[in-house]
């Protein structure tokens, strides 16, 4: 007996190296490939744009965007999430769900039209902020649809295919702005109407590949959905889809409140925008490992493995290169908003030095809030994040109001450490 449990205490420790090594590797694969494309899509196209158009006009649109961010939970309401976690603990679903789902989420599309375009004109947004709010809100339901198309492919733990999808339209887009921003190929001069405009074709064009992808894995498609399960679905992703509008509304509701609260609210969301650029950036790092961690952490809870190994080397990974990350983005805030802005003054480095400390919350949720989330555990975390919303709205009401953008900083950092934290006590 005792020589039996040996063997299987060996086989254990072997199939967690085995999963260990695959996780880190396709973590690996998916960041060398995405720092190959998105670093010079935020540096070289985005970066050019906002210093063509200005910081007004692009505080405008960062406004507009965090706007329709607030609503994008009612294109998914969860299912996303929760099809990548069934998915993951059997495969055979995807043939019973995918027409079902697809048509769920044409029928939320409508639905996310309606409200914002209630909402956009209910708090007095004018006629050319809602003609790009309706560029805005095409984009965003085509990235609903690539998002979810990518669902399948993680849960199918199809990383390799999820990776090269995840840089398609940011290589689209780089490919439609780079010939009007550097060639004379077009008598075109950059807008952001054009920006949006060229940001929601390349959304449209990767969810046909990624959708494509997905199609070759199912041996027989009905396009006829199921209108029983989509009911029992969309009650099944509603805790998921109640999770990620808390903090939807307290990850983006920072630029939306700048913009409305202050006299000069498009200059600020602007410089905000600037420092918020390179957060964004880094923030691919967890967001791309979360998107591997998910699937594999799904799965193993589903089998009842343990996922001590993998949590603890992941998270070491993770925090280790976000703490380095966060030191030299503190220590050259200078000289990095210097030297990417041209009319950058010390303020955008001081905001900066503020808000690039969140990275190592938000790094920390990637993981421990992904474990939590994969466990199911999904009416603490709604609690948590129903507490987080309050808080920064609370924070960035009283700060903005006092300090201007750099208030919205210090609320963002505050918010994210404190999650961060109580999701580290629940995770050990």
């Amino acid at each position: 007996m005792p020589v039996l449990q040996n063997q299987c205490s060996t086989q254990q420790k072997e199939l967690n190296k085995y999963l260990l090594n695959r996780v880190l590797s396709n973590i690996a694969f998916l960041v060398v490939l995405n720092l190959l494309v998105k670093p010079f899509w935020i540096f070289g196209i985005e970066l050019t744009v906002q210093n063509r158009v200005g910081p007004e006009a692009y505080g405008e649109y960062f406004a507009l965007f965090n706007f329709v961010i607030l609503f994008q939970i009612l294109l998914d309401l969860g299912i996303n999430s929760f099809n990548n976690r069934a998915i993951s603990q059997d495969s055979k679903l995807l043939n019973n769900y995918f027409s079902s789902i697809l048509v769920g989420k044409l029928l939320l599309g409508v639905l996310y039209f309606i409200v914002a375009f209630s909402v956009a004109f209910s708090i007095g947004y004018s006629q050319h902020q809602i003609r790009l709010l309706l560029i805005l809100l095409l984009g965003q339901m085509a990235l609903s649809f690539l998002m979810y198309f990518r669902s399948n492919l993680g849960a199918l733990q199809l990383f390799k295919q999820d990776g090269v999808i995840s840089i398609s339209d940011k290589l689209l887009m780089i490919g439609m702005l780079a010939v009007v921003l550097w060639t004379s190929w077009t008598n075109f001069e950059i807008n952001i109407y054009r920006f949006v405009l060229a940001q929601t074709i390349a959304y449209i064009f990767a969810a046909l590949l990624a959708g494509f992808l997905v199609l070759r894995q199912i041996p027989s498609i009905s396009f006829r959905p199921k209108w029983d399960l989509l009911p029992a679905i969309l009650k099944s992703s509603l805790p998921f889809a109640l999770l990620f509008l808390l903090m939807a509304i307290y990850n983006r509701v920072d630029g939306v409140m700048i913009e409305r609260l202050l006299p000069n609210g498009k200059e600020e969301a602007g410089i905000y925008a600037a420092a918020y650029r390179i957060l964004d950036a880094v923030n691919q790092i967890g967001l791309l490992s979360a998107s591997i961690l998910y699937p594999v952490f799904s799965r193993m809870i589903g089998e009842q493995k343990s996922v001590n190994a993998i949590v603890v080397k992941s998270a070491a990974v993770i925090l280790s290169a976000a703490f380095i990350i966060t030191t030299l983005g503190f220590y050259f805030r200078f000289d990095l908003m210097n030297s990417m802005y041209v009319e950058a003054t010390p303020y955008y480095g001081t905001l900066f030095g503020a808000l690039i400390w969140s990275f190592l919350g938000i790094a920390c949720t990637y993981v421990f809030g992904t474990l939590l989330t994969a466990g199911g555990h999904l009416k603490q975390l709604n609690i948590i994040a129903l507490f987080g919303m309050l808080l920064n709205v609370t924070a960035n009401y009283f700060l903005i109001n006092k300090y201007g953008a750099l208030g919205a900083a210090w609320a963002t950092l505050f918010t994210q450490s404190l999650i961060a934290l109580i999701f580290l006590f629940l995770s050990i």
